[in-house]
């Protein structure tokens, strides 16, 4: 039975994520703080392949630790689905400062290049890991004003995974990357509604995404 560890298990996309994961049979530890745990179990269905694991993903320690936890349960790790997100403030280039830059950095960028650090061995010993990781759309166009922040992390994160997906694949790993639009989860509920309903508008389905669109999406990629 395979194993698979969702980061940002307690967000809309991970927790739909967790959800279907544990619906194919996956034995899943949906990653988070310590506050999010009820969030994670109340989002996803309850099981006994559920289990709950506090990881801060901007610090090697705590990613080597939560790592090593994970595999001492589970003896193995087959995917790893990365949908974590810093809380997106809106304000413009001019008024924000580079702490509020750095902050985005650390969680996405510095946060995936951790886990795969703590998964060296496995990678390395040809598992064959399966890594899912949530982009944004921002990173395919016109990327929207007073998000520059979390754009910008975004966007370091897409040339750090296509890195990945080149020097992983020779040890049998395939690297994935998904782009939604803007979903309707606590991470966009600050977003304006004129954004939201311009989205609407834009969608030849008339709706924006669900996280079950995108979580059916990333189960594929994980599948074989």
């Amino acid at each position: 039975m395979k194993k698979a560890i969702v980061f940002g298990a307690s967000g809309g996309v991970g927790g739909a994520v967790t959800g279907k994961l544990l619906e194919r049979g996956y034995f899943v530890c949906g990653v988070g703080s310590d506050q999010e745990k009820n969030e994670i179990l109340t989002r996803a269905m309850v099981s006994e392949r559920l289990s709950v694991c506090r990881i801060d993903v901007a610090h090697p320690e705590s990613v080597n630790s939560g790592i090593d936890q994970i595999k001492r349960a589970h003896s193995r790790i087959d995917a790893v689905v990365y949908s974590i997100s810093a809380t997106i403030k809106h304000q413009s280039i001019l008024q924000s400062g580079w702490q509020d830059y750095q902050v985005h950095l650390d969680v996405q960028l510095r946060g995936l290049y951790n886990v795969v650090a703590g998964l060296r061995k496995d990678i390395i010993d040809g598992g064959g890991i399966r890594l899912v990781v949530l982009l944004t759309e921002a990173c395919l166009g016109k990327p929207p004003s007073g998000i520059a922040s979390y754009v910008t992390a975004k966007y370091a994160l897409l040339g750090f995974t296509k890195c990945l997906a080149v020097e992983l694949a020779r040890y049998r790993c395939t690297v994935n990357m998904i782009s939604p639009g803007v979903l309707k989860t606590e991470l966009t509920a600050d977003f304006p509604d004129k954004l939201i309903e311009m989205e609407i508008q834009n969608n030849p389905l008339g709706r924006i995404a669900t996280t079950d669109d995108v979580a059916n999406l990333v189960v594929f990629l994980l599948g074989e």
